[in-house]
């Protein structure tokens, strides 16, 4: 129940730091034009301005736009295929996640770019649609090859791969990270038949709660009718999102300390009943010469040795409900060592207390009371 307990504690401040990006000091927002009777261009037009807008803002350090939000269970769905390599089945298929984004996404989610370049002004609808693949779509891709300057077929469109992503981790720990392409916002090819709204993120210097009014108003300065929505800090967005793991976090968290608490009374009350039984060895020992010292550590000894039997059962006990706690972890294994040694170092500090109180009564024992015991 420890380890339990501590590897979802970990979990949870995993979630809010995030891995492989950095929610913190973002702020999403939901722009939705079409609402308005906003036609493809003008709601080009509205996004590019929008942005620009953000941009400008002192305490704005980045601002992209995006179809979906970094969540889990956010995202499009595409086939995706080396060219001239088309699958014969649907089973054979490639199929990922991927996102639309503009060129300060990244940035703006402190998502490390391992090779090649974000996307830049020179990426419009005239030139050749380009893509960021993450890690686990270049190593499925091209296991033995460079990705750069490669082409590939995602939605049976031709793209040219400009950089590769560090994996985002936004799902739980028992699904591993997807195949994930990133897409030009502004290369959209489909904004010609239906306007798309966006996900508009934004990093800020401070504490995002005070940036949404300051960012609304700006917003609001480009077009007072486009509705705004869904504003809110992404920590806010991902603590929803992950509501399970924050809960059984609690849950298991006191239930844990409870066990803690629990053990180390029976440490203890085994502990006393030994000292009971053995006051005559120890006052023979005593009277051999044995120091307080020594006593001390015979009894703890006699503690720590019931402790490691203890520590042994609970990591076996953690390796076989491991599947069903993966569920409820993020970016955390089930055997994550950090938490592993900590909870051994915990329960053996915990132990070491709980023996000295018998071990120390055991070096009040008078060796000639003793001798008389029984």
């Amino acid at each position: 129940m420890t380890v339990s307990g501590g590897l979802l504690v970990r979990s949870a401040r995993r979630i809010y730091q995030g891995a492989g990006f950095d929610p913190s000091n973002v702020l999403l927002f939901r722009l939705r034009p079409r609402l308005v009777g906003y036609g493809p261009d003008k709601s080009l037009a509205y996004q590019r301005n929008v942005i620009e807008k953000l941009q400008s803002l002192p305490r704005v350090e980045f601002a992209s736009p995006a179809i979906y939000p970094p969540l889990p269970e956010w995202g499009g769905h595409a086939n995706v295929y080396l060219p001239g390599h088309e699958p014969a089945s649907a089973q054979n298929t490639l199929r990922i996640h991927y996102n639309e984004v503009g060129d300060q996404y990244f940035a703006a989610l402190k998502i490390p770019l391992i090779a090649g370049r974000t996307f830049s002004d020179l990426d419009r609808k005239d030139t050749l649609p380009v893509v960021i693949v993450n890690q686990t779509l270049a190593a499925m891709l091209w296991p033995q090859a460079d990705a750069l300057g490669r082409s590939v077929m995602l939605g049976g469109r031709a793209y040219q791969v400009v950089g590769v992503s560090q994996d985002a981790q936004y799902h739980a720990q028992n699904e591993k990270t997807p195949p994930f392409a990133y897409l030009d916002y502004w290369q959209d090819p489909d904004w010609a038949a239906s306007p798309a709204d966006s996900r508009t993120t934004v990093r800020v210097r401070g504490d995002p709660e005070q940036m949404l009014p300051v960012i609304r108003r700006a917003i609001e300065s480009v077009d007072p009718d486009a509705p705004i929505s869904e504003d809110r800090p992404l920590t806010e967005w991902i603590r929803y999102e992950f509501t399970p793991v924050l809960v059984a976090r609690i849950v298991v968290g006191y239930s844990g300390v409870l066990a803690l608490l629990l053990g180390a009374i029976g440490v203890y009350g085994l502990l006393a009943h030994a000292v009971g039984e053995r006051t005559r060895e120890i006052g023979i020992r005593r009277a051999l010469g044995a120091q307080n010292v020594d006593v001390l550590g015979l009894v703890i000894k006699d503690g720590m040795l019931l402790v490691l039997v203890g520590v042994a059962f609970r990591l076996a006990g953690t390796v076989l409900v491991g599947r069903v706690l993966a569920a409820f972890l993020y970016a955390v294994g089930t055997r994550d060592p950090l938490t592993l040694i900590a909870n051994v170092i915990v329960l053996c500090t915990v132990a070491a207390l709980a023996s000295y109180i018998p071990a120390r009564r055991a070096t009040k024992v008078d060796p000639m009371v003793a001798l008389r015991y029984e």
